[in-house]
């Protein structure tokens, strides 16, 4: 995929000779990003995407105010060292700001300027990604997500989102279908020895709710499944982790801030994520441990079947996630706030008295956030550290 930019020089030098001075710069920052710049025409520029102008001269500022009003995009002003790119590109900015506008320079070396522009392209690729993806919410959300409710205008207006809600009655009455199973990791989940008859009314579960995705289009759902212990005697842990390592971002206890935060994460990083609570907090080390009964698959160096925490009834998932850099991110129920921090994973604790998958991290930022302004209970664990594109995205 390639990166569409723009550019202005000054016709007082020669322009020529300006662009061949800067090939060897384009060049750098394109095998730096492992991709291609490709100039369009400076009429092109509309919308309120993104928009990368690369200031290649000095003598620009009046030609961009003059394309200014035509755009309500984010400027983003590629310099280089020469040809007084970098103080046109410094009046350019003032100017923008000044009109109450947002903007950036970037400026320095081909690596870091391709570091930035890889994440802001990412995070802006995000926000196109999410316009007219559909949510389900399967039931309601649990009765104790006290904190969790959300507008599904302001989903809708924030990230394009078209939320529908599903009664459980729709997926209880796909489930009496009895489907045939079919998933990759079919025959290795079927080794582990789990009872058969629980096993696969579990697969029969994950089965339905695919269906259901496939019905209403869903990118992604929640689902109130504690509802589950009642009408089916068991859980929809399994099935929420075999569809996280299908593609179909899948959410425990029907928490809508969470699955966005889920989404959010997963289509920055390219990456799986987990939906687990803080079960404890050490303020001296700096480190907390997360549990939840499910986590892709994907995330894991192996797993083991268990039965549900809170019931015992059902399939859960103990999985292992190695040890190594992740993420750790929250979306505020008003969908305006986040909290993100850069983590370690450094064990996978195996306490009787959680959750199957439990987590051991030490986080960069204070945990005085859990226990001061916390963002709800859930919150996401992703492998690698994602938190500059987070930030990006939100702050973009």
């Amino acid at each position: 995929m390639s990166i569409k930019i723009f550019s202005l020089i000054s016709e007082v030098h020669d322009c020529a000779a300006i662009n061949e001075s800067l090939k060897p710069f384009i060049n750098g920052i394109e095998l730096a990003l492992k991709d291609k710049l490709i100039e369009a025409p400076i009429e092109e520029i509309a919308g309120d995407a993104l928009c990368i102008i690369f200031v290649k001269s000095g003598g620009v500022e009046d030609k961009f105010k003059k394309l200014f009003s035509r755009s309500n995009a984010r400027f983003v002003l590629l310099t280089s060292h020469m040809h007084n790119s970098l103080p046109a590109a410094m009046e350019i900015l003032s100017y923008v700001n000044a009109s109450g506008k947002r903007g950036e320079i970037l400026h320095g070396t081909a690596s870091q300027i391709a570091k930035r522009l890889s994440v802001m392209v990412k995070a802006d690729a995000a926000k196109r990604i999410f316009k007219n993806k559909n949510i389900g919410i399967i039931g309601k959300p649990s009765d104790w997500l006290i904190a969790s409710d959300i507008s599904y205008r302001a989903a809708e207006e924030r990230f394009g989102f078209k939320i529908a809600d599903i009664s459980m009655t729709e997926v209880l009455a796909e489930y009496k279908k009895k489907h045939e199973v079919k998933n990759e990791r079919l025959a290795e989940i079927l080794k582990k020895g789990y009872c058969e008859k629980t096993l696969n009314d579990s697969l029969n579960l994950y089965e339905s709710l695919k269906a259901i995705a496939a019905r209403y289009q869903l990118s992604a759902f929640t689902i109130r499944c504690f509802d589950l212990l009642g009408s089916i005697k068991n859980t929809g842990c399994l099935a929420l982790a075999l569809l996280n390592g299908e593609g179909i971002t899948a959410g425990c206890e029907g928490d809508v801030p969470a699955l966005i935060s889920m989404m959010i994460v997963n289509e920055l990083g390219g990456v799986k994520s987990f939906m687990a609570n803080p079960s404890s907090i050490d303020s001296e080390k700096n480190t907390a441990v997360f549990a939840h009964c499910t986590v892709p698959l994907e995330m894991t160096d192996g797993f083991e079947l268990d039965s549900h925490f809170e019931s015992r009834l059902g399939v859960a998932v103990s999985g292992n996630i190695p040890r190594g850099g992740a993420t750790i991110f929250k979306i505020s129920n008003s969908l305006e706030r986040y909290w993100v921090s850069p983590a370690e994973i450094l064990s996978n604790p195996k306490r009787e008295n959680l959750c199957r998958t439990q987590v051991e991290i030490k986080i960069t930022k204070g945990v005085d956030y859990f226990l001061k302004r916390p963002f709800g209970n859930h919150h996401i664990i992703a492998v690698g550290d994602h938190s500059e594109l987070i930030d990006e995205f939100f702050g973009a």
